[in-house]
C-alpha cells in the first residue's frame, strides 16, 4: 500500500497562489492498495477558507485523511473517495454537491487531478440558489396541492393531446378515474363531430398560447356537457386548460329566454324594474298600451314609479292610492303611494302592492290605472326586482277633475 505522503516542494508556489483564493481550495493525494483500488485520500495543503468548513486552521488539516474528516459518515467517505479516485486514476474532471450541516451551506464541488494519484478540489457556495431551487419546488408542490383541490376541472395535455395530468375535478367531471383519463387524449372526451374542430382548436392553442372556447365533452357514461375550456401553453411543451361545466347554467339561460319570450308574448302588459326602479323589461303590450318603443325605456330612467317624473313620459305624483279593499298599501296617505309601494314590495313578508295610479302615456296624454305590483326576491332573501301588471281600462275624461 501507498503510504508516503510527502510534500513536493515544487507544488508550494501553487499553495501559495491559492492561500488567498477566496473560495475553499484542497490539494491531495489519492491512497491506493497495490492493485490501484482508492483506499484514502490525505489533504497535502488547503487555503483557511477550505479549513473554515470545519472549523480549524489549513496547518491543521494537513495530513488529515477524508475518513478522518468524516469519521461519522463511512459510507459517504467511501463514496467520496470512489469518487475521487474515479476523477484520479481517469484523469476526468468531475463535480457533485454537497450540504455542509455544521456551516448549514450548499457547495458545489469541483474535482481536478493534474497528474497521477493527484487531485485539488474546489468548492463554491451554491446556497442561495440550491434554496431557491428547494423553494420553487415547494412553491411547484404548493400549486400541485392547489390545482388538484381546484374545484374546477384542470387537464394538462403533452404536443399530442395526449392526457398526462388531471386533477379530481376533471376526474368527476367526466366519470372516469386518473389512470383511465391518462390513458385518453383529447379526441377521447369530445363527440365525434366536435373532432375536428377540437384539433383546429388545439393548433390554436400552439400558435397563439391561449385559447378560450366553448365546447362539448363526452363523460363517460356517453351523456354530452357543455363546457367552458380556457387553456395555456406552458413552458415545457406541455398544455393547460382550465375546464368549466357550464351545462345547468346553459340550461338556465334556455329558461330565462323561453320566459322571455313569454313574457314579451303575453297578451297583458307587464314590465320589470330593478331595486333602483329602472326598466329592466317590458312586453309588447305593456309597449303598445303606453305608446312607447322599446328604446324609450332606458330614457325614463329611474321615473317611472318614483316621487318625480324628470321625463315627462311616466307617472305623475298620484291623489288616489290604495283604495278600500287593494293588498297592500299605506294606511296613512301622507306616506304617498310611492314610498308605500316601495316599502310593500320589498319587504319580505307583504312583498305586494296594488293600488291605482295616475299614469300617463307617451306625450301626456293622463290614463288612470290600477297597479299590481310583486316584489321579486333573490335566494339570499334580498330584494332584487319589481314585477308590474298595469289593469287596461279607458282612459279617463279630459274634463276628470281627478286626472
Amino acid at each position: 500500500m501507498s503510504d508516503s505522503f510527502e510534500r513536493d516542494p515544487s507544488r508550494d508556489f501553487l499553495a501559495r497562489a491559492f492561500q488567498r483564493f477566496p473560495h475553499p481550495w484542497a490539494a491531495y493525494r489519492l491512497v491506493t492498495d497495490d492493485a490501484g483500488t482508492p483506499l484514502d485520500a490525505v489533504i497535502l495543503d488547503a487555503n483557511e477558507a477550505f479549513a473554515a468548513q470545519y472549523g480549524v486552521s489549513a496547518e491543521g488539516l494537513r495530513e488529515k485523511t477524508v475518513r478522518e474528516l468524516m469519521p461519522g459518515d463511512p459510507a459517504g467517505a467511501d463514496s467520496r473517495i470512489e469518487l475521487y479516485g474515479r476523477a484520479t486514476l481517469n484523469r476526468e474532471p468531475s463535480v457533485f454537491e454537497e450540504y455542509l450541516a455544521a456551516a448549514d451551506r450548499w457547495v458545489r464541488v469541483t474535482v481536478t487531478s493534474p497528474e497521477y494519484l493527484h487531485f485539488y478540489t474546489v468548492s463554491f457556495d451554491i446556497s442561495d440558489c440550491k434554496r431557491s431551487g428547494i423553494h420553487e419546488r415547494e412553491i411547484s408542490a404548493r400549486n400541485r396541492a392547489v390545482a388538484e383541490n381546484a374545484p374546477i376541472a384542470v387537464f394538462v395535455a403533452d404536443s399530442q393531446g395526449r392526457y398526462v395530468d388531471v386533477n379530481e375535478a376533471a376526474c368527476e367531471m367526466l366519470g372516469y378515474s386518473r389512470e383511465e383519463l391518462l390513458a385518453r387524449s383529447i379526441p377521447d372526451v369530445v363527440p365525434p363531430d366536435r373532432i375536428e374542430m377540437s384539433f383546429h382548436e388545439f393548433e390554436t392553442l400552439k400558435s397563439a398560447g391561449r385559447l378560450k372556447v366553448e365546447t362539448k365533452m363526452c363523460r363517460k357514461d356517453g351523456s354530452v356537457i357543455l363546457t367552458v375550456l380556457t387553456g395555456v401553453t406552458l413552458g415545457d411543451g406541455t398544455f393547460l386548460a382550465y375546464c368549466e361545466d357550464v351545462s345547468e347554467r346553459a340550461r338556465a339561460e334556455r329558461m330565462r329566454d323561453r320566459l322571455l319570450a313569454a313574457v314579451r308574448a303575453a297578451d297583458r302588459p307587464i314590465f320589470l324594474l330593478d331595486a333602483s326602479g329602472a326598466f329592466l323589461e317590458a312586453n309588447d303590450r305593456f309597449l303598445a298600451l303606453f305608446g312607447f318603443a322599446r328604446e324609450d325605456l332606458a330614457a325614463l330612467g329611474t321615473g317611472f314609479l318614483s316621487r318625480e317624473d324628470p321625463s315627462g313620459a311616466g307617472l305623475k305624483p298620484a291623489r288616489k292610492f290604495a283604495a278600500p279593499g287593494i293588498k297592500g298599501g299605506s294606511a296613512d296617505p301622507s306616506d304617498g303611494p310611492f314610498e308605500a309601494l316601495w316599502r310593500d314590495v320589498r319587504d319580505p313578508v307583504v312583498r305586494e302592492w296594488e293600488g291605482i295610479l295616475p299614469l300617463k302615456r307617451k306625450g301626456g296624454t293622463p290614463y288612470e290605472s290600477r297597479l299590481s305590483l310583486r316584489g321579486v326576491f333573490a335566494p339570499d332573501g334580498t330584494f332584487d326586482c319589481l314585477v308590474g301588471y298595469p289593469l287596461e281600462s279607458s282612459p279617463p275624461s279630459e274634463t276628470d277633475p281627478e286626472a
